[in-house]
């Protein structure tokens, strides 16, 4: 489920290509986006161990939506890289510091998840605060997860062997 929140990303972003000029569907779309990361981290929340970190969540969400959601400009455009940037996460620094702690944090039992993702968050990040885009560093990931979970199941459809 977390794997096709990911996916789900891709799969919105062709959509804003295509619509990219379409100012009404634009905003659709940038909405849906910003949807589709809370629910991401609604989702890491839920699978990790710590069950306070879903609270802490729905109480975080509660604050984002009253002090910053009607301030938002939801809108998706090209940014000088060639990236989509995502004008709707161009958030006052401390919402980013929230919203990337929850991503790290459903992640501390495993120290190579941990690594991974303090990571792989750290490169959007530089990213974002040079380019205003988040980099193409996600979609990869999500591909290759699939590929590997393709690999997996053809593995154990198989019984252990691969064709």
């Amino acid at each position: 489920m977390i794997v096709l929140s990911f996916s789900s990303m891709q799969l919105l972003e062709f959509f804003i290509w295509t619509y990219i000029n379409n100012r009404k569907i634009n905003e659709l779309l940038s909405k849906i986006g910003l949807f589709l990361i809370c629910f991401q981290i609604f989702l890491l929340c839920l699978f990790s161990k710590n069950g306070y970190l879903l609270y802490l969540f729905f109480l975080f969400i509660l604050f984002f939506q009253l002090l910053e959601v009607n301030k938002i400009n939801f809108k998706t455009d090209i940014g000088e890289n060639g990236h989509l940037r995502w004008l709707w996460l161009d958030l006052p620094i401390i919402w980013i510091i929230i919203f990337t702690s929850f991503y790290l944090t459903t992640n501390i039992q495993s120290i190579k998840r941990f690594l991974f993702v303090l990571i792989s968050v750290s490169i959007s990040l530089y990213y974002y605060y040079r380019y205003k885009t988040w980099g193409s560093m996600w979609c990869y990931f999500s591909n290759i997860l699939w590929i590997f979970i393709i690999i997996i199941f053809i593995y154990k459809y198989n019984n252990g062997k691969i064709y």
